[in-house]
């Protein structure tokens, strides 16, 4: 249990700061500046993992589905770098997750044919990705809180697996705003819940008024896209997936991971979990490998994210280890998909008072 007490003094001071730069910023005394390109910011407003990733690259596939040029451009959360890079242009990966980061080096995979970039100074982001590539659309990955660019829509995602809403500020609890600051935001996507998690939700959101007036709700699942065996290109049914198996991660929330994983059918043996951003060492791997000769397990599975922060250290682990890749993916019920891309292409901003 988190020492609440102990931490509310801080979560007070951090409320005053928050509500000074927000205000800052509404007043105009900090400056908002616009770019070229038409801006999608993807954010949230509680800490830990709440689907940005997966919902950044449903988005962008949708993006170019409609002939629409998308540049995906993140702070590189964890990176061992600063400042502008370039982390895939679009052809091919241009660096590596210490340069680039796990996240926006998964993204990139993933896409393949999507420019991907990190910059912390996302104006200055922007204005190098649009030198660059001239795109129709920046997507902003995490930038609800990130007020200096403007942004022409604001997605916010609202994980449902935790009742944020009895949540308090950070470090005492979740959330990384007051709630009141979600009227700020265009378009809504439930995430991690069910049918019946989502209309609680949503009634709890109306009853409070956190919402601006006629706002956007879509709710969403994250399915299986598939499983795959060190990354191969063909898919194999669960089935094939040995039941004396080792599960590890290192994401935000891994009993989401584990669940995603049962709900497969997946059965797993035992379990390693690191904290977020956690890069493997050969040290992990060594460990690995007692713990699957002790136990007598067959492999390993893991998330995308995980997988990639493996690369440098795949040639001499795939002989001796089978990783099996668990990849999910946002869905979205089709009328939802049509209302997100008719408000999306209207390239309208809706200020909220």
């Amino acid at each position: 249990m988190r020492p609440l007490n102990l931490l509310y003094p801080l979560t007070l001071i951090y409320r005053f700061i928050i509500f000074l730069r927000n205000n800052f910023y509404d007043l105009g005394l900090f400056k908002i500046e616009k770019v070229k390109s038409k801006v999608i910011s993807v954010g949230n407003i509680t800490a830990g993992g709440s689907g940005k990733t997966p919902f950044v690259i449903f988005l962008a596939k949708l993006l170019q589905n409609e002939g629409k040029q998308a540049v995906i451009l993140s702070r590189g959360y964890g990176r061992k770098s600063k400042g502008w890079v370039l982390v895939h242009d679009g052809s091919s990966l241009q660096t590596d997750i210490y340069t680039g980061g796990d996240e926006p080096v998964m993204t990139a995979l993933e896409l393949n044919n999507i420019p991907v970039a990190v910059c912390e100074d996302r104006v200055l982001g922007a204005k190098k990705i649009i030198k660059q590539f001239d795109p129709d659309y920046i997507i902003l990955d995490d930038a609800f809180q990130h007020r200096r660019i403007h942004r022409d829509i604001d997605i916010v995602l609202l994980p449902a697996n935790i009742n944020f809403l009895k949540e308090p500020l950070i470090p005492a609890g979740y959330l990384r705003e007051p709630l009141s600051n979600l009227r700020r935001g265009d378009i809504f996507i439930l995430t991690k819940g069910d049918n019946t998690k989502y209309k609680e939700l949503q009634k709890a959101l109306s009853s409070k008024t956190y919402l601006p007036d006629n706002s956007t709700i879509i709710n969403s699942t994250v399915e299986k896209d598939g499983i795959y065996i060190n990354q191969q290109s063909s898919l194999i049914p669960c089935s094939h997936i040995p039941e004396n198996i080792l599960g590890i991660t290192a994401i935000a929330a891994p009993e989401h991971f584990f669940q995603s994983c049962k709900k497969a059918s997946i059965i797993i043996k035992e379990k390693i979990t690191y904290l977020d951003h956690h890069y493997f060492t050969g040290q992990n791997i060594d460990k690995w490998q007692t713990i699957l000769e002790k136990k007598k397990l067959s492999g390993i599975i893991m998330t995308m994210k995980d997988y990639v922060k493996l690369h440098h250290l795949l040639p001499n682990l795939q002989d001796k280890i089978e990783i099996y890749v668990l990849k999910i993916k946002i869905s979205i019920l089709e009328e939802d998909i049509l209302h997100l891309k008719n408000i999306i292409l209207s390239h309208t901003k809706i200020f909220h008072k």
